[in-house]
C-alpha cells in the first residue's frame, strides 16, 4: 500500500526485484497516489512475485509505503507482521526509475 500524506499527487515507479531461481520479474510499474489519499500496489505486480522485495520511487512528492501479512492461523499458529519502507540513498537507485 502506498500513502501519501502530502496535499499534491505523487507518481510512485515500482520495481519488481529479481529472486533468485525464479522468473525475471515484470517491468516497472507507475502508480499514481492523490494527496491524502492511499492506493494498492497492483495486484498483477503483487500475484506476479508475491514474495519479492519492491522498490518504491518518486522523483517528486512524498509517499509512505506499507506492507502487512498473516499466516491465517494455519497449523493452529496465526502470526502477523506490517512493515513501513525505509528511504533508499539515491545511489543505489537505477539511473531512468523514478
Amino acid at each position: 500500500v502506498l500513502a501519501n500524506p502530502g496535499s499534491a499527487p505523487v507518481a510512485v515507479t515500482l520495481v519488481p526485484l529479481p529472486v533468485a531461481g525464479t522468473a525475471a520479474p515484470p517491468g516497472p510499474v507507475v502508480v499514481e497516489v492523490p494527496g491524502g489519499a492511499t492506493r494498492p500496489a497492483p495486484a498483477a505486480l503483487v500475484e506476479a512475485l508475491p514474495a519479492a522485495a519492491v522498490l518504491a520511487v518518486a522523483r517528486e512528492g512524498t509517499f509512505v509505503a506499507a506492507s502487512a501479512s498473516n499466516s491465517l492461523g494455519r497449523e493452529g499458529f496465526a502470526g502477523y507482521a506490517a512493515a513501513l519502507g525505509v528511504p533508499v540513498p539515491r545511489a543505489w537507485i537505477p539511473e531512468g526509475i523514478g
